[in-house]
């Protein structure tokens, strides 16, 4: 007859460490996350973009680059100044 010989992976000490290990990194986790009130609270600064394009403003590419710099400036602040230089 043949025994069996069953070898557990992780025994119950190292099975202990992991869990502890895991819950300590997961613990610690938000104190390194970037950041948190000091983000909020922070005074906004104002800036400007400067974007040059080879389209002119009256091609479909060009009414699709003022659009979406519409909704740039819209959703962060940031003016944008776009040059048109055609082709």
């Amino acid at each position: 007859m043949k025994s069996k010989l069953r070898v557990s992976i992780l025994g119950g000490k190292m099975k202990k460490s992991i869990i502890a290990l895991l819950v300590l990194v997961f613990a610690l986790t938000p104190m390194f996350a970037q950041g948190g009130a000091e983000a909020t609270t922070a005074k906004k600064e104002t800036a400007n973009l400067v974007y040059w394009t080879m389209w002119n403003e009256a091609e479909p590419q060009g009414t699709v680059i003022a659009e979406a710099v519409e909704a740039f400036t819209k959703a962060t602040g940031i003016k944008v100044d776009v040059q048109f230089n055609g082709r």
